[in-house]
């Protein structure tokens, strides 16, 4: 999963002040977008290199604590920068629910007209957010009302990442040509900014790996890592590995795209990144198949499903959670085709009950998540006990 870039977020005054990276990059930008080093100011203490779930909890409570003041001062330009920078932490953190309403709520408190980048901040976030839960149609329509944005304000990191986006969305749907031309044409926005030309050369080598060009993927994939690696962004870093093994086992390099899943797993599971980590339980689920480790498979898919579900129910909008279910599709009918083989090779042994009940349980999700963020019941004055055992 991609995530976004970093945007100039600091209030005039505040005990908080901090630049801090949307879901993927920790990149720091002064009003004029020119980019400095990747750090954050919490209380004094400056932060540099990774960040870890406790940092971005204390950075949520200072956030939290900033923006009171903004509104006891009734102070609604403060109010909504400081909502920005907390959206774009509660989509790190996967809690995106959170995250839409932290935008919405800046999004209702902006002057468009007086504050264009403000605005373009909250629609990225919005697009990060929509992409993220497999519903692309509607990023493509935030990051172009973004670009919009952008275009009037005139800061050109901001520009970059937002023409970045419609190339990643493009991406999602497929469309390889459309996303290439706007990767390059986000690269032509840079001057000497390592860390979104890594971005930016990540989601290329996303788009080469599709269309097959596995050289290209590894050049791509390679620049992303390294200069994530430099800049300390564990994050990213495990994604970028992660994708090499992609290419790797695209290639039938079983073995070698193992090791960088595992290493990948390991820099995910340190930093918390659940998204991240189910991914790559998935990706070693498939590598194990094709060796015929079927045990340890298993294990590895089972664990990416029984996270995935855990993510889910972090977002508690019944659309999101349908999309998302959607966009991970593919990490449960692995495991069903998995118990299918189970059953042909051991028939009797309950493999086929279990695929068909992993299947009926996916498709049912959706609609028992319904019922629990609206408390709807079947039929109008339904006894509640029974609605629920419903």
């Amino acid at each position: 999963f991609p995530h976004a870039a970093q945007f100039s977020l600091r209030p005039s005054m505040g005990m908080g002040n901090a630049n801090f990276s949307a879901a993927a990059l920790r990149l720091t930008s002064s009003r004029d977008g020119a980019m400095s080093s990747p750090t954050f100011l919490l209380n004094g203490r400056r932060y540099e290199g990774a960040w870890d779930e406790n940092m971005l909890a204390e950075a949520v409570q200072s956030y939290e604590h900033e923006v009171q003041i903004w509104r006891e001062l009734n102070n609604s330009t403060g109010q909504a920068a400081v909502l920005i920078s907390l959206g774009y932490i509660d989509l790190r953190r996967a809690e995106w629910q959170s995250g839409l309403s932290r935008f919405s709520e800046a999004q209702a408190l902006i002057d468009e007209n007086a504050e264009p980048q403000r605005m373009g901040q909250v629609l990225c976030g919005m697009a990060e957010l929509y992409n993220d839960h497999g519903m692309p149609e509607q990023g493509l329509t935030y990051y172009e009302r973004a670009l919009d944005y952008f275009g009037k304000s005139q800061v050109s990191h901001s520009r970059w990442y937002a023409t970045w986006g419609l190339g990643w969305t493009y991406y999602l749907q497929q469309k390889y040509s459309e996303a290439l031309d706007k990767f390059q044409q986000s690269l032509a926005l840079l001057k000497d900014e390592e860390l979104p030309k890594a971005l930016t050369r990540e989601y290329m080598g996303k788009v080469y790996l599709e269309t097959g060009d596995y050289p290209a993927a590894l050049d791509s994939l390679q620049f992303a890592l390294n200069a994530y690696t430099r800049a300390g962004n564990p994050m990213e870093t495990a994604r970028a590995q992660a994708l090499l093994g992609s290419v790797l086992e695209r290639q039938g390099q079983l073995g070698r795209a193992r090791r960088n899943y595992l290493k990948a797993l390991e820099i995910a599971e340190r930093v918390s990144d659940p998204i991240t980590a189910a991914t790559i339980y998935h990706a070693l689920g498939r590598i194990e198949l094709k060796s015929g480790s079927q045990q340890q498979a298993e294990a590895y898919l089972v664990h990416s499903i029984e996270i995935t579900q855990k993510l889910n129910r972090i977002s508690t909008s019944r659309d999101l959670r349908t999309a998302f279910y959607g966009s991970v599709h593919d990490r449960y009918q692995t495991y069903i085709e998995f118990l299918m083989t189970k059953a042909r090779t051991a028939p009797g042994g309950g493999y086929d009950v279990r695929a068909f009940e992993t299947s009926e349980s996916a498709r049912a999700r959706s609609l028992a998540e319904f019922f629990r963020v609206t408390q709807a019941s079947l039929v109008p004055g339904i006894d509640s006990d029974l609605a629920q055992k419903e």
